[in-house]
């Protein structure tokens, strides 16, 4: 069980890019139960526009979309100065060594396996929404 306040979390943002609506809509009851803010968004595109006005604290990033994919969001995310800091996890069925190390070269600090269960999603959330992170780079 987290030992985060929900004062605490009321504070901290988290963003998920899925273009699965079920999926969407099954992170955000996730984490707004779980005391937190939730902006989602369908495309990776939309994410990039969400942001200009949105300050996540976390992102979670599906990786098989149409259009740009999450590791190409995630480079863009990281090309922009302001979000160095800001944790990126992938939210993927997609857990090989190759889609992990393609990952963190795109510079994404964690993998979260799908399915997953509420308590390991809230465990990677709660983990992640406060802490800031240098840009990361490949090993």
């Amino acid at each position: 069980m987290s030992t985060t306040s929900v004062f605490e979390k009321r504070n901290k943002t988290i963003m998920a890019v899925d273009d699965t609506p079920e999926m969407l809509t099954m992170v955000k009851e996730i984490i707004v139960e779980a005391g937190y803010n939730f902006v989602g968004a369908r495309s990776g595109e939309q994410a990039l526009l969400r942001l200009a006005g949105e300050r996540p604290n976390f992102i979670l990033l599906d990786v098989q979309m149409p259009g740009m994919d999450g590791f190409e969001l995630c480079r863009q995310i990281r090309a922009l100065p302001e979000w160095h800091a800001v944790p990126i996890a992938f939210l993927t069925a997609h857990k090989s060594e190759q889609s992990v190390r393609q990952g963190i070269g795109a510079g994404g600090n964690d993998f979260v396996g799908k399915p997953f269960t509420v308590k390991t999603l809230l465990r990677h959330v709660d983990h992640w929404a406060f802490r800031r992170v240098g840009q990361a780079k490949a090993s």
